[in-house]
Parts: structure tokens; C-alpha cells; sequence
């Protein structure tokens, strides 16, 4: 398994640098430079080639790519930003914190209620809740996220003034206990999670249901309820833990939609996390702190693909022995 792992990131590693050296040659390829955004048409042009060399930016454009390759694989350094001089990547990581609790929330949020309604549908296969499930899923899963997220806040916040706008805190939330933090925290997060959780639900809605109805009309089961076995053992005991092996290789295709999901509904809800921060940096063409997002995505995604294979092989012994035998 180890060499497994190793072998994966040493195959992702060249991935990641056509990732990011695309991403380096569409960022400077495309009209306009970060100068203009502190120049005042009067003035001269002197002061132009004054901040493309502050800049870096007077160089010729492979000279420019090795230089920043090679700090970014030498030094992990994403250089800094052209508006506040500090480093990109200190920028990047603290911004990313509250976009991984958005993620990781709604990731659950999804989990929970894709695998539960999954289950009833099995069981009620082609009744009435299974047709009423089947067609909200289908609704929310061709739902986009920044229309559900508007709607949202428009309902619930605007309109009703249940739940906060904006923001990932309250204005108080340093003068309360840990409690009313949590709190506060779960006021701010319904709606984002909600937005963000019930589109990616749908899909694992469908994997649930249709892996159930296979898993309760396969032969052991119906063995194992001819024996006498209780509802509540086949339902999550073999059933279900079946019916999650597939759901497992699907939770590494689902990051990147959790990633860029993530990044609008931060972008509709004004929470300050890694998608605002995208934003800003691509209008105000802040090159080092789009490289270094951009470079953290890639990564994200790679991790995230070869966590959900070693989570697969380990749940399933053939994928096990199979992959064990490759190496």
C-alpha cells in the first residue's frame, strides 16, 4: 500500500506542473497588467516600466515562468502580492480555512442526507416516496448552486430574516462563550451548507438508491432474510456497507465540485474564504495569489483522488489484492 501511495504522487507531480504552468501562461497571456490598476492615465509612461520591474514583469515571459518555477519547487514560494506585499501563500492558506469548513460541512450535510433518502427509496422502490424522492434529487441535482444559494437568501434571509446574509461571525462573536461561538458558527453555515450540500446530495442520492436496490435483491440477502435475520441488519449491516464501496470512489470526483462550489457560494454569502479572495486577486490581476490558489486547487483535487483510491482499496479486498499484485 505504501508503494502504492508513493507511486501515485509521483505520477500526480508532473500532473500539477502542466496544471499550474496553464494556468501561469492564461493569467500573463491575457490583456492588460497589474500596473494599470495603480496608474492615473496623465501620467507619464516612464511610470508604467517603473512597476513592471517592481513587478517582475519586464522580463521575457519564459524567463519569467523558470524564475517562479523554480521558487515555487525549490522554495514553495508563490512570491507577494502585488497590492499588499505579503507572502501569496500565508494569504492563500488563512483564506482557506473557512472554505474547508464550508466544504467539510456541507460534505457531511450531503453524506447524511444523500445516504438516508438513498436508503428510503430503496425500500419503497417505485412507491410513492420513491417517486416523490426521486424527482426533488433530480430537481436539486440540475439545480446550479449560485440560483439555489440566491433563492435562499433571498427566502430566508431577506425576506423572513431567519438567518444571517452575510459574513461567517456576528459582530459579538469574540464576547460569547465557546457555545455561543458553535452557535453563532451554525447560524452563519445553514444556508452556505445548505446551498453548497444539496446539489452534491442528489448524486450520492442516486448511488445509494441504486446500489441498495441491487444490494436487497442480490441472493444473500434474500438467503439472509430467509433465515430469519432482522430488517435493521440487512438494511445497514450488509446492505448498505455494500452500497457505499462505489460511493467511495465517487467522493474523489466530488471534491473539485466541493472546491469550486465552494468558491461561489462564498462569493453570494460574503464569507471570507478562499473564493472572495480568488475574485478579488483575478479583477485586481494579483498574479501571485492566483498562481498560488491555483496550485492549491490542483493539489486538493490530486489528494483528494488518491485519498478516495487507498479509502477503496482498503474497503474492498479484491481492489486490495489486485492492486497489491500490480506492485
Amino acid at each position: 500500500m505504501v508503494s502504492y501511495v508513493i507511486k501515485r504522487i509521483a505520477e500526480s507531480i508532473p500532473t500539477i506542473i502542466i496544471g499550474i504552468t496553464l494556468t501561469f501562461l492564461v493569467i500573463h497571456l491575457s490583456p492588460g497588467d497589474p500596473g494599470s490598476r495603480f496608474m492615473d492615465p496623465s501620467q507619464p509612461s516612464e511610470y508604467r516600466e517603473i512597476l513592471q520591474n517592481r513587478f517582475g514583469l519586464n522580463d521575457a515571459l519564459h524567463i519569467q515562468y523558470i524564475k517562479w518555477l523554480k521558487q515555487v519547487l525549490f522554495h514553495f514560494d508563490f512570491g507577494n502580492s502585488f497590492y499588499n506585499g505579503k507572502p501569496a501563500s500565508g494569504m492563500v492558506f488563512s483564506a482557506l480555512r473557512p472554505t474547508m469548513l464550508l466544504a467539510i460541512c456541507s460534505l457531511i450535510f450531503a453524506l447524511i442526507v444523500g445516504i438516508f433518502l438513498g436508503i428510503i427509496a430503496a425500500v419503497y422502490r417505485d412507491a410513492l416516496p420513491d417517486r416523490i424522492l426521486t424527482a426533488k434529487m433530480m430537481f436539486f441535482f440540475s439545480t446550479p448552486s449560485f440560483w439555489l444559494g440566491i433563492m435562499l437568501l433571498g427566502i430566508f434571509s431577506i425576506k423572513l430574516g431567519w438567518f444571517p446574509a452575510s459574513h461567517l461571525t456576528s459582530l459579538y462573536h469574540d464576547q460569547l462563550n465557546w457555545s455561543g461561538r458553535f452557535a453563532d458558527y451554525v447560524h452563519h453555515l445553514i444556508l452556505p451548507v445548505i446551498t453548497l450540500g444539496l446539489p452534491l446530495s442528489a448524486t450520492f442520492y442516486r448511488y445509494i438508491r441504486t446500489g441498495m436496490i441491487e444490494a436487497l435483491e442480490s441472493e444473500y440477502i434474500l438467503a439472509s432474510r430467509a433465515r430469519g435475520l432482522s430488517v435493521s441488519k440487512l438494511l445497514f449491516h450488509y446492505s448498505l456497507k455494500n452500497s457505499l464501496i462505489p460511493l467511495i470512489s465517487v467522493l474523489g470526483i466530488t471534491i473539485p465540485a466541493l472546491l469550486s462550489g465552494a468558491l461561489v457560494v462564498e462569493v453570494i454569502f460574503s464569507l471570507p474564504g478562499l473564493g472572495r479572495t480568488m475574485v478579488s486577486a483575478v479583477f485586481s490581476r494579483d498574479y501571485p495569489i492566483i498562481l498560488a490558489a491555483s496550485t492549491l486547487a490542483f493539489v486538493t483535487v490530486i489528494v483528494g483522488n488518491l485519498l478516495a483510491d487507498v479509502i477503496y482499496s482498503m474497503v474492498d479486498p479484491r481492489i486490495r489484492i489486485k492492486t497489491q499484485g500490480v506492485l
